[in-house]
């Protein structure tokens, strides 16, 4: 959560390790430009098929908002969990001020759709014969993609990010978190909300979306996922075992 204002008041940002619930009290009233994004969705882990990448967080902005004199409470969603064994968590919710950035859906599994959120979580990639299992919804970003199943050589789909859809897994090949967007809020440009790669099954990762977005291993790899990177709302990447938070 970032918010920026005109004042002679110094400007205050809740991100990077603040999770959990803070303040933000102005000691006038103000109009405010305000950036959220929600927790990234963790990715997939699996032993036998292609594991999926996490949706990213959220990305919402809003600008000229009016606020005055008084205690808001904020709220920064933490990443979701990274599944072990396929089912990760999806991205918590970051509120305040009447807004809300919802959290990325976690990566799929098994031969359900994925997880929808602010941007959806990858399809899984199932290890045998069945239909394409689709990403999930992103409602304030993008998809995910879709995972493609195989006896033996399925692939991930990767985590939707708030700047383009996730990847689609294909034959043995895993598909990119879908990258993210940039805000210049903080005085600098900062590319947020990225999604999670996607993982194969034997070769080939998936890359995580500019933005924090985790890498994906392949699931012989042995390797978990990568992380999303803290305070930028990416999601995890899928891996063997254990996906990315």
């Amino acid at each position: 959560f970032y918010q920026k204002y005109g004042s002679t008041e110094d400007d205050n940002d809740f991100a990077d390790s603040s999770v959990g619930s803070l303040t933000f009290i102005p000691t006038e009233s103000l109009t405010t430009n305000v950036l959220l994004v929600g927790g990234g969705g963790g990715g997939s882990g699996t032993f036998g098929s292609a594991p999926a990448g996490g949706g990213a967080g959220g990305f919402l902005t809003s600008t000229g908002l009016a606020v005055t004199a008084q205690t808001y409470d904020i709220v920064v969603g933490a990443g979701g969990s990274g599944g072990v064994e396929r089912a990760p968590g999806s991205g918590l919710d970051t509120t305040g001020l009447g807004l809300t950035a919802t959290g990325g859906g976690g990566g799929g599994n098994s031969t359900s759709t994925a997880p929808s959120g602010g941007s959806g979580g990858g399809g899984f990639g199932y290890g045998d014969s069945h239909a394409v299992i689709s990403g999930g919804t992103g409602s304030q970003g993008n998809n995910g993609g879709s995972g493609q199943p195989s006896a033996s050589t399925p692939g991930g789909g990767g985590g939707g990010g708030a700047g383009a859809v996730g990847g689609n897994g294909g034959v043995n090949s895993a598909g990119a978190g879908g990258n993210g967007t940039a805000s210049d809020i903080t005085g600098a440009s900062v590319t947020y909300a990225g999604g999670g790669g996607g993982g194969s099954w034997s070769s080939g990762n998936g890359a995580g979306g500019t933005g924090g977005g985790g890498i994906g291993y392949a699931t012989s790899a042995t390797t978990n996922g990568g992380s999303g990177t803290d305070g930028l709302g990416g999601g995890g990447g899928g891996g063997n075992t254990h996906g990315g938070n």
